[in-house]
């Protein structure tokens, strides 16, 4: 995990270099970016559609596993959504508004008990960008979820299965680079 983030850092550094002779992003009538958030591992694929349009698909993926003694435990937690947003950009700071929607999965097995659940989410972002140079910005975003829960456990072969509802504030923080 620490590699990949250390990786695409290097990569957005490098890049840099590229930006520099590049036309501004509220010059631009498209563009497609790659972007991370910084205190998780989900990723961004913001594209923007018009002046005021953009679309943000987001993709996160985290599996792990650890044997020790007597015991296994398997995490993973998976998670695809989009993001439709307005955004007005003024000098070097992009805001958006919208919406976030996206499917959340779950699972957690130990050596006698599994957990799972799968999630739809759907709710308010809103969000800002500070474009260090041309195409390349940090920023953070604060969301609203709330979603529908499915979740199921097994404990010692007995399964219990049922539905939740709840909601959650998210802050993240991110970067993000445009390509075209």
């Amino acid at each position: 995990m620490k590699i990949t983030k250390i990786f695409i850092l290097t990569w957005f550094l490098f890049m840099v270099q590229f930006c520099f002779s590049l036309d501004s992003l509220n010059t631009m009538k498209y563009a497609i970016g790659f972007g991370t958030a910084l205190n998780t591992n989900l990723y961004y694929f913001p594209i923007k559609i018009s002046d005021n349009l953009r679309i943000e698909p987001e993709y996160q993926n985290y599996k792990s596993k650890n044997d020790r003694y007597f015991e296994k435990n398997e995490y993973l937690d998976f998670e695809i959504g989009t993001g439709i947003f307005y955004t007005d950009i003024e000098n070097k700071v992009l805001i958006y508004y919208g919406i976030r929607l996206g499917y959340r999965y779950n699972l957690e097995k130990h050596t006698t008990s599994e957990y799972s659940d799968k999630s739809y989410i759907f709710g308010p972002a809103i969000g800002g960008e500070y474009f260090l140079i041309d195409r390349f910005s940090l920023g953070v975003e604060l969301k609203y979820g709330y979603g529908i829960v499915n979740v199921k456990k097994i404990i010692n072969e007995l399964t219990e299965k049922y539905t939740r509802r709840g909601s959650e504030t998210k802050a993240r923080f991110f970067m993000r680079f445009y390509l075209f």
